[in-house]
């Protein structure tokens, strides 16, 4: 009777799936038995079009010939289960992504007897993501991220970065080609401070400039949230600035010498005020002494006369 009632559940269990995802069956040889309306209209088919017709009808060609397909088929007729995301295409070469499981199904034996695979139709979020990596791996500012869970290893750079990086390589311990999947300590000769900073979101956004070699970096750095609000990981944006930082320092030192020199002829105006005040009080001088000697001389000639 348990039987019978975990039978049933399996059963019920199974028809709700087929109504929410594609669902196609497949023999161990990868010939297609059948499939559910959601697969068929996912991919563009009629059941006729697809029964009896080997899966390869939705791959490309490379992956149908590669040995990678042909050990996935392998595994499965050994009853191993897989999950995943895969590109498949339907007709008229329609581009589906699908996130789905093979499933093998086995006998009272154990033994796998048929395949059977559920999945989801996600290729419009792969899409977006791959319109997302586009713009990032095309744009002008070098983005570095890396994944806290993972001894903040390197997962991705972009065409800026390797751009960038690729003449200073030689200020580093590993080439630049060798960045993704490397820690990013290697950019920090006392790291602890970094990963402290890295790890923690509360801490960021974060701006400083590192030294590279005779390069200065200026970095910035923000933090990845997830959907729901957890914290994935650091996103890094930076760019070579030394012409900048010595610019600005040859610019400091330019102001700091027009300073100098203000302030020097302000003393030295303050010195020809001086000057002048002096002048005028020796000239009132000599000209009351001018003025007291003319007296005097009027006075004796009149006596004379």
């Amino acid at each position: 009777m348990f039987r019978k009632r975990r039978e049933n559940v399996a059963e019920a269990t199974l028809e709700a799936l087929k109504k929410s995802l594609a669902m196609i069956e497949f023999n161990l040889d990868g010939t297609v038995i059948q499939a559910n309306a959601n697969f068929l209209a996912l991919l563009d088919y009629r059941l006729d079009e697809i029964v009896g017709k080997d899966h390869r009808m939705f791959l490309d060609k490379e992956t149908a010939a590669s040995s990678d397909y042909g050990m996935f088929w392998d595994k499965l007729r050994q009853g191993q289960f897989f999950a995943g995301e895969f590109l498949r295409f339907g007709n008229n070469g329609k581009r589906v992504w699908l996130e789905a499981t093979y499933n093998p199904v086995l006998d009272s034996a154990g033994k796998p007897v048929k395949v059977v695979k559920l999945a989801a139709d996600i290729t419009r979020k792969k899409n977006e993501i791959s319109r997302l990596l586009t713009m990032i791996e095309g744009m002008p500012v070098a983005v570095m991220t890396a994944d806290p869970r993972n001894d903040f290893r390197i997962d991705y750079m972009n065409a800026a970065s390797r751009r960038t990086l690729g003449p200073l390589e030689q200020y580093l311990p590993i080439k630049a080609e060798q960045l993704v999947g490397a820690s990013i300590d290697v950019f920090h000769k006392n790291p602890s401070h970094q990963r402290r900073m890295l790890a923690d979101a509360s801490r960021l956004p974060h701006r400083t400039k590192i030294k590279l070699g005779p390069e200065t970096l200026d970095l910035q750095v923000s933090a990845i949230m997830g959907p729901d609000g957890d914290y994935q990981g650091p996103m890094l944006t930076w760019s070579v600035v030394t012409g900048q930082v010595n610019m600005a320092a040859e610019v400091t030192q330019v102001v700091g010498a027009m300073g100098a020199a203000v302030e020097e002829m302000q003393r030295s105006a303050a010195g020809l005020g001086h000057s002048a005040d002096e002048a005028r009080q020796r000239a009132a001088t000599v000209a009351a002494g001018s003025e007291e000697m003319t007296a005097s001389i009027q006075e004796i000639a009149g006596q004379v006369g």
